[in-house]
């Protein structure tokens, strides 16, 4: 993320826009499994995703929400990406349609952890969400609920999530009850996405456009 520090005192610097970054970590699985509430339901691990398979995925999700990272990489730094076996996609799907999507990624070297993770098995819940047509369903505490249990069965150390004030009003205290609790915070500064072509300006409109 192309991210400075920010100091809230000051206006924004032209192009900019804020952001408050919240990393939330458990240290053991506290998650209950919920059931599905809609039928023909189901959680699958998409096992050789095609680039263009994740950015379906990740434009649908994330567009509201100003997801940008991914749309900057080229096909091949992306497909190099999904081949590592670190990295696992949780795609969810309604009556056959996909509904949402996870990316979580192995790894160990975070900043802003509990120092009894450090140098410990620890993965990364990088993406987590919804298409907006199936939010407000349940779907999402059911399909987060799975996914947290399921890498769990993975001998994990902990796992680490971050969530910031673009996301879905609920994303914070979702991840909270199923066990996730905030460690680490950080108010920075980011290129508004919407000027450059990487998103459309109709992208985000809950957050303003930067001047």
């Amino acid at each position: 993320m192309n991210t400075e520090s920010d100091n809230e005192d000051d206006p924004p610097p032209k192009g900019k826009v804020r952001s408050t970054i919240t990393r939330l970590a458990m240290l053991e699985c506290r998650t209950r499994l919920f059931p599905p509430p809609l039928a023909k339901t189901a959680v699958l691990v998409a096992e050789e995703p095609h680039c263009s398979f994740y950015r379906y995925l990740y434009d649908t999700v994330g567009e509201r929400w100003l997801w940008y990272e991914r749309r900057k990489w080229s096909d091949e730094k992306l497909t190099a990406w999904l081949s590592r076996d670190q990295v696992t996609l949780y795609v969810l799907y309604v009556a056959g349609v996909p509904a949402g999507f996870a990316e979580v990624c192995d790894h160990a070297k975070f900043k802003g952890i509990p120092r009894t993770l450090k140098g410990k098995r620890v993965c990364q819940l990088a993406y987590f969400g919804l298409d907006p047509h199936f939010i407000g369903r349940g779907l999402g505490t059911f399909f987060l609920s799975h996914v947290v249990r399921t890498q769990w069965l993975e001998k994990l150390d902990g796992m680490v999530v971050d969530t910031c004030d673009w996301d879905h009003p609920k994303a914070f205290i979702t991840y909270q009850k199923a066990g996730f609790e905030p460690v680490a915070q950080q108010k920075v500064l980011v290129d508004d996405p919407r000027l450059d072509g990487t998103l459309p300006k109709s992208a985000g409109p809950q957050i303003p456009l930067a001047t």
